[in-house]
């Protein structure tokens, strides 16, 4: 293949790419003398392709040699991937932006390659080149040094989406850049507040000093929803350093707009927060019957369940019972199966078990085999409502544990 586009201002870069990738000695500099290219075939497609990448080239030629680098970068091609990270420095900036578009899959498995692209985002003086490297490394494995190099890079430029994005990816690592994430909350532009927020949500026990600017995106109602939800889910992470910030949770959840269908998540990501937060000893009750309405009225299951496992006490079996039965009758099966799992450790877990007999008989279902685990907690007597329960499991399962007792009920 050819690419027409050998003109006098790329033969330095070509040559010394060549040499490179053919093993022969590079050049003094790039206006030393011409160096021989070397004998690969392969080598000498790859510089003439790299080459070709440069704005000043023709469309049709640019647009060749990209698609010719990009599938050997696809098929992981050693030869072309390292062409590619040696021209990162290279004096067009074209030519470093295609670079840097094409090794996405290499900063994935390949740590040479993200340190390559972390000098880029750290020393390239174009923004564009820099927000590409971000770009580059959000695809490599989370880790520290990217996380503190994006921190830098904000200490010393103005917030920029893909930063914030990159830092995201970066999991936990995102602790190292808390202190440059703070100020982000209180950005004009709200899409920057919220992709703070969901760095921050990476974070965990580590953001905390981001509490005071947590709360006020959570008290202030012409906040973005968006930000105000991420808040949210940052406070919960940061779990017990939070409690400040309970009744805003509170208050948020008693919020009629955070009522309707389309924001049930949100509700169940403030009940899950103040599972990780904690409930005073006061409130108790409240939340538990908060938690409690919110199983029966949304059946995603996220939220309620860790919440009252923490909350749950003995003297809770009744209302629990209650809500039980109203599971029961609405077929609501996350209800049904958080409420058996909350029984089965407390001493009215035989009350339960007729509450299970009419869910197994009417959904012919054990959900994740609770019924079977409350028999087992309960015993099995031949003259009460667990023989009943029995018969149906081993009908519908053929649970093992069923049998001994079964085995004469059956026959």
């Amino acid at each position: 293949m050819g690419f027409l586009f050998m003109r006098q201002g790329h033969l330095g870069w070509l040559l010394l790419l060549a040499s490179c990738l053919g093993g022969c000695a590079a050049p003094e500099n790039r206006s030393g003398p011409a160096v021989a290219v070397a004998n690969d075939p392969d080598a000498s497609q790859i510089a003439e392709a790299i080459g070709a990448l440069d704005n000043s080239v023709a469309t049709p030629e640019r647009t060749a040699a990209r698609r010719f680098l990009a599938e050997r970068v696809r098929a992981d091609d050693e030869a072309t991937i390292k062409a590619l990270t040696e021209v990162l420095q290279h004096e067009s900036i074209g030519v470093r932006l295609m670079s840097l578009s094409m090794l996405d899959r290499a900063a994935a498995t390949d740590p040479q390659v993200v340190d390559k692209v972390i000098a880029v985002l750290m020393a390239d003086p174009e923004p564009k080149a820099r927000v590409a490297a971000a770009k580059v490394l959000a695809n490599s494995p989370p880790s520290a040094p990217v996380a503190r190099a994006i921190a830098s890079r904000m200490r010393i430029e103005k917030p920029r989406l893909q930063f914030l994005w990159t830092l995201k990816k970066m999991k936990r690592h995102a602790a190292v850049a808390v202190a440059e994430l703070v100020p982000v909350l209180e950005h004009p532009d709200r899409n920057l507040r919220y992709h703070a927020a969901a760095a921050l949500a990476e974070a965990g026990v580590a953001a905390a000093p981001a509490l005071p600017r947590l709360i006020a995106l959570l008290d202030d109602e012409a906040e973005d929803k968006r930000a105000r939800n991420m808040a949210i889910v940052v406070l919960g992470n940061i779990g017990p350093t939070a409690h400040e910030a309970f009744e805003c949770l509170l208050r948020e959840f008693a919020d009629p707009a955070t009522s309707n269908n389309m924001a049930r998540f949100v509700r169940a990501d403030i009940l899950f927060a103040l599972s990780t937060i904690g409930v005073p000893a006061d409130k108790r009750l409240e939340v538990f019957e908060l938690a409690l309405n919110h199983l029966q009225e949304d059946q995603s299951g996220r939220g309620p369940k860790e919440l009252l496992t923490a909350l749950a006490r003995p003297g809770d079996a009744p209302t629990l019972l209650l809500h039980l039965e109203r599971a029961v009758q609405s077929s609501n099966r996350i209800a049904y199966a958080t409420l058996i799992e909350l029984l089965i450790p407390l001493p009215a877990r035989g009350e339960a078990v007729g509450f299970a007999d009419r869910w197994v008989a009417k959904n012919y279902a054990d959900p994740n085999g609770l019924g079977r685990d409350l028999l087992l907690a309960t015993g099995v007597d031949t003259d009460n409502q667990t023989s009943s329960l029995a018969i149906r499991l081993v009908r519908v399962h053929e649970w093992p544990e069923m049998q001994g007792p079964m085995i004469d009920l059956l026959t």
